[in-house]
């Protein structure tokens, strides 16, 4: 796989990433004394470094553009403890966290803080599945992480140079 496929790879689960963390992980109900309507908790919301991640390995991506090879696999390889380590924060503490946030967002439009198992705010509650979409494309990243840092990368050899033909001698330019 030459280079250039595995930023596009790297870039593509990057986004992958960003778009499953920016969807709705659990909606939350509200009474009309909270305001009503529902609340959507994204995976932004609950783990903030998510964000940060991204925006690391965009720029990782971009620096690997302008850099040699090696210096780009220690960058993934730098990169990819930290992905993991989000990987695993996710799923130990994800429902703890998206439970927060929402604690977080009643707080700014009630001004009451309450635990939310005696909150008279919530009505009911919904998970969706974007949060076990974000582990499993976090999971893809990880391990296109580990490919760019691990595996080595073939080179794309320059095209050679097209040779210019030679140009019949001009029959003017023969006669002397």
């Amino acid at each position: 796989m030459t280079r250039t496929k595995v930023l596009l790879s790297w870039l593509f689960s990057t986004a992958l990433v960003a778009i499953t963390a920016a969807q709705s992980w659990q909606s939350f109900e509200v009474s009309e004394s909270a305001g009503g309507g529902a609340i959507q908790i994204t995976g932004f919301q609950a783990f903030p470094v998510i964000g940060t991640l991204i925006s690391l390995q965009v720029v990782t991506i971009l620096v690997s553009l302008l850099v040699k090879p090696i210096v780009s696999r220690i960058l993934a390889a730098a990169t990819l403890p930290l992905m993991i380590w989000s990987l695993f924060e996710v799923v130990l503490t994800s429902e703890l966290q998206v439970r927060e946030a929402l604690v977080s967002v009643l707080a700014a439009r009630t001004g009451v803080v309450q635990d939310l198992s005696t909150s008279e705010f919530l009505v009911s509650s919904s998970v969706g599945v974007f949060s076990t979409l974000f582990l499993v494309s976090a999971a893809l990243n990880a391990l296109v992480l580990a490919f760019y840092a691990l595996i080595p990368i073939k080179h794309q050899k320059p095209k050679a140079a097209k040779s210019k033909r030679e140009q019949p001698e001009d029959l003017w330019s023969s006669q002397n």
